[in-house]
């Protein structure tokens, strides 16, 4: 049971029992809550919820029997580093930053609605993960059944492969575009209209404003080839031309009664000289889901610790792996530093 005491006309405290509308009889404990321009968000184990107050659902006050009621977003929670290592753990780290206000609650909304994006990636990656995990076995008994047959029926297909990972392909670029603006959030990189996608512009701005031996610097050089196929990629889906292709296969039957899970091919030879035949579609965007948390994650700590630099008392530290908490796996805090905790 979450006890609320939000200030709005109708009532001055309210309770609210967050349950799974599909699954009410699970148990999900919850984590914490967060405020996040003026949404109160209700983030759980394995999943997030966005309260609705009766003022939200009715802001014209038409309806003064109107109640008060919540939403899932994600089945995605406190016990995911792709929600802990991003919201829950920048909302604890920029609160020592000692920033205005203002300056504060849009970091916090920017952060959100990063971790939007990469969260609504990761869903299909999970999904589609799952999904080629559940029909490998019943192609490879469909085969087995089969082998002393003339013929082979068709395999189970997972459904709309093409629209998931064009929406996962949309999702994970506009995560990489945020966490770019993360560069004219702390740098003052200049960052607005057609250009903000052009992470190798993004690249040269970093490498002669803050030095080609700066550590960003050197994080983008190292990275910018998966971020271009992201970005590559999506583009050739949305616009597919000769140099610029993408096609996918589902669950295929191959030469001698054998079948290849999920695939895809592109040819990206118009912009990045790269070209591959089929190769292992869940494989690759688990790659991309995993290195994305990290490149957002280490340019944003390398950004803090910046600004924490000139702090006499505070420092970023690095929590050790057996004091990680399953239940919110955050790797980072501010903590005082060495000098004063030998005091």
């Amino acid at each position: 049971m979450l006890y609320l005491n939000i200030m709005f006309k109708r009532n001055d405290a309210f309770s609210i029992e967050i349950k799974d509308p599909n699954n009410i009889e699970e148990v999900d404990p919850i984590h914490s809550s967060i405020v996040i321009a003026n949404d109160l968000f209700v983030i759980k184990k394995n999943s997030i919820y966005r309260v609705m107050t009766a003022d939200t659902i009715d802001p014209d006050h038409k309806h003064p029997d109107t109640k008060h009621s919540y939403e899932k977003i994600f089945d995605i929670g406190s016990s995911s580093p792709y929600l802990a290592r991003v919201t829950i753990q920048f909302d604890e780290i920029i609160k020592f930053l000692s920033l205005p206000k203002e300056e504060h609650d849009n970091l916090l909304s920017y952060l959100w609605q990063a971790n939007r994006y990469l969260l609504s990636a990761f869903v299909i990656d999970t999904f589609l993960v799952k999904e080629t995990a559940k029909l490998m076995p019943i192609c490879d008994k469909i085969i087995e059944e089969n082998k002393s047959k003339s013929s082979i029926p068709a395999f189970p297909q997972i459904h709309d492969l093409d629209g998931n990972v064009r929406t996962y392909l949309n999702n994970a670029k506009l995560f990489l575009i945020e966490s770019f603006r993360l560069l004219n959030i702390f740098y003052k990189m200049p960052f607005g209209g057609k250009n903000i996608a052009h992470f190798n512009s993004h690249l040269e701005w970093v490498e002669k404003h803050l030095g080609k031996e700066h550590h960003i610097a050197k994080m983008i050089s190292r990275d910018l080839g998966w971020i271009r196929l992201i970005s590559e990629c999506r583009n050739a889906l949305e616009h597919p031309e000769e140099g610029q292709e993408v096609k996918f296969k589902n669950l295929t039957l191959l030469p001698g009664n054998k079948f290849s899970g999920p695939g895809w091919s592109y040819d990206l030879t118009k912009k990045l000289n790269l070209k591959y035949d089929f190769v292992d579609l869940i494989n690759d965007l688990s790659i991309f889901s995993h290195n994305m948390l990290h490149f957002f994650e280490e340019l944003f700590l390398i950004s803090v610790d910046e600004k924490l630099a000139d702090s006499k008392i505070l420092a970023l530290a690095e929590i050790p792996d057996k004091a990680i908490s399953l239940n919110c796996p955050i790797k980072y805090k501010v903590t005082l530093k060495e000098e004063y905790l030998k005091k």
